[in-house]
């Protein structure tokens, strides 16, 4: 089959792994992976898709561990807030309110609802996120706070004699994205907001003046390249949103150099509440990745959808 096949080094330097032989093998059919599984012909499934690992879990005759981590990717609608479409607060804030992200989880979309773009580990202990709610009457009210109304009874809002429509691109690098855009399209109608949706390879996303929206996932660790308004004056950066606050830039600027820990994690929390206020983004979902390990190995149950855990492999041993 097509894969790689490792056997063990007598002569490592952190001693000879317990396991004799390892081999990889490429399959992207999730449902041959999981009867590979059951069968014992595979004995760790890296990454998990999310229907599997919702089988697995509620089925405890298995001899497996499912282990499940939310990753610092998250999935957004990324508003131009240069868009005399997106650059009132109040209408940001609004398409957020109008988006029920537990829908998409239903769904079957891996991932936990994204209130802003940290993930619970990056921010203090103390600190306690407050997701938008899903709230289509208060986000009718912003709208029309901001100036947008029905005017002709058809369903869609107006201001300025211009229908409240635009265009949104939604990456190819996930199969998952086509049906989010969709879902969302689908809830901004509902407030009274026409939505075309159009793929793009993330490739060739380029951040411009000229795009509406753009949906995609991002490593969120970046942050400067992402949320700072020094990233948009670089030919190359993921401020997709074009968005720019000195607020922002100032935590930004203490986060980048600040060593300390807990500090870190305390500018943060700040930073997370100005962008979740400001809204520059119509924040989704965090990815969350799943993993499956045999019983049989010992350290198993560690074992994550991770780099270091394919590491911590020379170390796992099958049970006697």
């Amino acid at each position: 089959s097509n894969g790689i096949e490792l056997e063990a080094n007598d002569g490592y330097f952190e001693g000879r792994p317990k396991i004799k032989r390892v081999v990889y093998i490429y399959e992207k059919d999730a449902d041959k992976q999981l009867a590979g599984l059951l069968k014992g012909d595979i004995d760790i499934i890296s990454p998990l898709s999310p229907k599997a690992a919702e089988f697995l879990i509620k089925d405890s005759k298995y001899s497996v561990d499912v282990s499940s981590n939310v990753t610092p990717y998250m999935v957004a609608v990324f508003l131009n807030n240069r868009s005399p479409l997106f650059s009132d607060r109040k209408v940001r804030t609004a398409l957020n309110m109008a988006v029920k992200r537990e829908v998409l989880v239903d769904k079957g979309i891996s991932g936990v609802p994204a209130h802003g773009p940290f993930i619970r580990e990056m921010l203090p202990e103390n600190y306690a996120p407050t997701p938008f709610p899903y709230d289509p009457k208060k986000a009718t009210q912003l709208l029309k706070e901001a100036g947008w109304r029905d005017k002709n009874g058809d369903g869609i809002l107006e201001k300025g004699g211009k229908r409240f429509r635009f265009l949104l691109h939604y990456s190819t690098a996930s199969d998952e994205f086509r049906k989010v855009a969709d879902i969302i399209a689908q809830q901004f109608y509902e407030i009274g907001i026409e939505v075309e949706i159009r793929p793009v390879a993330f490739t060739d996303i380029r951040p411009s003046e000229k795009y509406d929206a753009i949906l995609c996932d991002i490593n969120i660790l970046p942050l400067s390249n992402i949320w700072g308004t020094n990233s948009l004056n670089k030919g190359e950066h993921l401020n997709l949103s074009n968005y720019s606050s000195k607020e922002a830039d100032d935590l930004l600027n203490q986060l980048n150099t600040t060593t300390d820990a807990r500090e870190k994690k305390r500018i943060s929390g700040m930073l997370d509440r100005v962008i979740h206020e400001d809204a520059p983004a119509v924040f989704i979902y965090h990815i969350v990745d799943h993993s499956v390990v045999s019983s049989r190995f010992k350290e198993g149950s560690e074992f994550r959808n991770e780099s270091y855990s394919f590491y911590k492999i020379k170390d796992m041993d099958i049970g006697q």
